[in-house]
């Protein structure tokens, strides 16, 4: 045993008294130290050392490197790696911040310690603690900001809710200055009851450890016998969820496999996050004795009695209908497109999302998704594990860290009139300083919109400087949150540096409009990006949505912004709800997002008489880019979301340009036998014209769609034809007329060359 130095006999003592009272409740006992960082490590690596214990270390580095301090015996992770521990279990853990602290890593890291350790998190001296700029604000340091501009009230929250929590003890440098002695009460585990009746082997209801975990084992059995579909399984962190669905999986192989190989595939948001799940797989298999091999770096398990393997979302989406059952874990961080496609379209499938988790929602998740899979009538069941397996049900750490990173914000009940609303906002910290209450609720309202929250989420808010939010309430009742960016006002040299390329963090319209439009101007304007919008659950489709933005444009005009504008996944549900509200497109990301498979889209409303001038030139400047891309990077959106995107078109008077050679090819290819495939070139800028012009002919909805399909999209006619509803001939023919209606509006005196082919007009 390495010596221990006598100087920190008090804070050694102290400890250890911790360690036993969370050991007594089985809890955990936490303690922050604000010191320097060499002095902080030489105790807590003597602690650990005579305690005889292990723990977790993340550290701020690769590999350790604390200057005068032996490497203490532990496994050490760097913290820009800390999603490698998602799913497992320590006994202890040190999270060493003092040089940088990330929201999202106190996230990921505080639920893995099980009951009876010790979560000891160290800070730097409390003084530069409360005053520091460390790498996480500079990353979110915007231009035309400066470093002063910057808040530092996450570091004053953390700081406050760790004063405030139970079972948290405090050090500034070697003085106890809060003890987190915390009398709790452990409480016992139901007992665990096996049903006398089930499908799957004993050994693996065995396995389970709590009364929860046996039920949800035997809820999958419903859906094994096709009593069900969809199965959603929900839970905090530490319930056991992907365990048992690994232990489902096992046994799904154990029983089908006698008769036919299994397939199965297993999807994630990233191949970590469903870790747990292969794990337990391996542990079902082994206690099944049935044999497998891993292959694909752990992302495929097969043997004779089939596979299964992890796959990305979209593809598991694409390939569902191949598979026995499809797996989506941490499903809150995956859009509902996609979860609902897995769940129509696959034979049996299971969705597992944590509820308070740093990733997403679940609680949202659930209650969103069950409204969406009612309206289906797909049978599905929902399963809620309660009961915690890696602490006591009354962790206080739990609490603290639920309290601190907002996980468990919810916007409350509606009992006020909604009628009398009251529009307030301003920066996020004085909201948060002066009426905890109001902000958990106003964060809240995200929390149960939103299918993607995390901690990163809560810092930037509250110390971006370009940050502010605005609120419907009634009452003490959040009704509408929204987040607003304060962009554009750039100076020359920023303006210079992303016109040759530089991507800015925030400023995501100025940078579109250098970068796509090549015009430093617009970039100098006064604008505000809407970050996110999100109404109350209880009060979707009453206007709220629209009264805000109404709210807020007027306060924006009145304080001389040129523009308001949002960027968002394109859907056809979001695009309609801006564009009603008078946003129009001025850009669509060529490339998917890897894991919704959204591209993303541009919206703004202008403000002022200056940018409104522009609006024609930018809108008309969007189209033709647009149609550009759509043959190949875009081929594959939603007509839909592009005839979206194309309203309202932007030019007053548009004239279609051809020479007479390719005016009377367009003519043959209308009123003649030319193939459209030999004269698609011909038939181009009339479709280019009737999106472009304000004055154009009248077409129905399906006649625009065809036209962006076949003509813009170069979609197959097979493909054309199957999303129309019609046969291919009937389709071939249709574009014939709508052509014949394009070419008669633009070109006068043709009727000449129209009557060569026996037609009358």
């Amino acid at each position: 045993m390495r010596q221990v130095n006598e100087e920190y006999g008090e804070l050694l003592e102290h400890a250890m008294r911790l360690k036993d009272e969370a050991r007594r409740y089985h809890e955990r006992r936490m303690i922050a130290v604000f010191d320097h960082r060499r002095r902080a490590w030489g105790w807590v690596s003597d602690l650990f050392s005579t305690m005889g214990e292990t723990f977790l270390g993340l550290i701020p580095e690769d590999k350790w490197s604390v200057d005068g301090i032996e490497k203490p015996r532990g496994e050490f992770i760097s913290l820009k790696e800390c999603e490698k521990i998602m799913g497992r279990t320590y006994p202890n853990m040190v999270m060493d911040f003092a040089e940088n602290l990330v929201p999202n890593d106190l996230g990921k890291a505080v639920g893995v310690v099980s009951g009876g350790g010790l979560i000891i998190a160290l800070f730097p001296p409390l003084g530069r603690f409360l005053k520091r700029y460390d790498l996480f604000h500079r990353e979110m340091l915007t231009p035309p900001y400066r470093i002063k501009d910057l808040g530092r009230n996450f570091s004053r929250w953390v700081y406050r809710s760790l004063v405030e929590a139970d079972g948290v003890c405090i050090i500034d440098g070697t003085d106890i200055v809060k003890e987190g002695f915390y009398r709790s009460e452990r409480r016992r585990r139901r007992e665990k009851k096996i049903p006398t009746r089930h499908m799957l082997p004993l050994a693996l209801y065995d396995a389970c450890l709590t009364q929860d975990q046996v039920i949800a084992m035997k809820e999958f059995e419903r859906v094994m016998s096709g009593m069900a579909r969809a199965y959603l399984l929900i839970a905090d962190r530490g319930r056991g969820k992907s365990s048992v669905i690994g232990l489902c999986l096992a046994g799904l192989a154990h029983v089908l496999g006698r008769n036919e190989e299994v397939y199965g595939c297993i999807t994630a948001p990233d191949f970590k996050m469903a870790g747990e799940v292969f794990r337990f797989i391996h542990i079902g298999m082994e206690k099944l004795g049935l044999k497998y091999r891993i292959e694909s770096n752990g992302k495929k398990l097969s043997g004779s009695w089939g596979s299964y393997v992890f796959m990305e979302p979209i593809e598991a989406a694409e390939m569902a209908p191949n598979f026995h059952i499809v797996v989506v874990d941490e499903a809150a961080s995956i859009p509902y497109s996609i979860l609902l496609r897995i769940a129509n379209t696959a034979n049996m499938s299971i969705f597992s999302s944590t509820i308070h988790g740093y990733e997403g929602a679940g609680r949202s998740f659930s209650i969103r998704f069950m409204e969406r899979l009612s309206k289906s009538t797909l049978p599905h069941i929902i399963r809620e594990l309660t009961e915690p397996i890696r602490y006591n049900e009354n962790d206080p750490i739990e609490r603290w860290q639920f309290r601190c990173l907002m996980l468990d914000a919810e916007p409350g009940d509606v009992t006020e009139n909604i009628d009398n609303l009251v529009y307030e906002g301003g920066k996020a910290s004085t909201l948060l300083f002066s009426d905890e209450n109001i902000f958990r609720r106003y964060f809240g309202v995200f929390v149960m919109a939103h299918y993607r929250n995390n901690p990163n989420d809560l810092g930037i808010i509250l110390d971006g400087p370009n940050q502010e939010i605005r609120y419907l309430r009634a009452g003490n009742t959040v009704l509408n949150s929204v987040q607003i960016a304060w962009e554009g006002l750039l100076e020359n040299d920023t303006i210079e540096k992303i016109y040759a390329g530089w991507t800015p963090p925030g400023n995501l319209i100025p940078d579109c409009f250098i970068k796509y439009y090549r015009d430093p101007h617009l970039a100098r304007m006064k604008g505000a990006r809407i970050v996110r919008i999100a109404t109350h659950p209880c009060c979707h489709r009453r206007g709220l949505g629209t009264k805000m933005l109404n709210m807020l444009n007027a306060e924006l005009k009145e304080k001389g912004f040129d523009y308001v504008g949002a960027s968002f996944g394109a859907s056809v549900d979001l695009i309609n709800f801006w564009k009603k509200n008078g946003y129009v497109a001025i850009h669509i990301s060529p490339n998917p997002n890897p894991v919704s498979g959204e591209h993303s889209v541009v919206m703004i409303k202008a403000l002022s008489r200056r940018l409104n001038e522009k609006m024609e030139w930018l809108r008309r400047g969007f189209i033709e880019r647009t149609i550009e891309h759509l043959p190949d990077p875009l081929q594959n959106v939603d007509p839909r979301i592009i005839r979206l995107l194309f309203h309202p078109h932007p030019c007053k008077d548009y004239r279609v340009e051809v020479d007479d050679v390719v005016l009377k090819r367009a003519i043959a290819h209308a009123w003649g036998t030319m193939n459209y495939v030999v004269s698609r070139d011909a038939v181009l800028p009339f479709v280019r014209a009737y999106f472009l012009s304000k004055k154009r002919p009248n077409l129905s909805t399906k006649e625009e769609l065809l036209l962006i399909m076949r003509v813009l999209q170069c979609k197959s006619w097979d493909d054309t034809a199957k999303y129309l509803g019609k046969g291919v001939v009937y389709t071939m023919i249709w574009l014939k007329d709508i052509m014949k209606k394009l070419i008669k509006f633009w070109c006068k005196g043709v009727d000449d060359e129209i009557n060569r082919y026996g037609r009358k007009i």
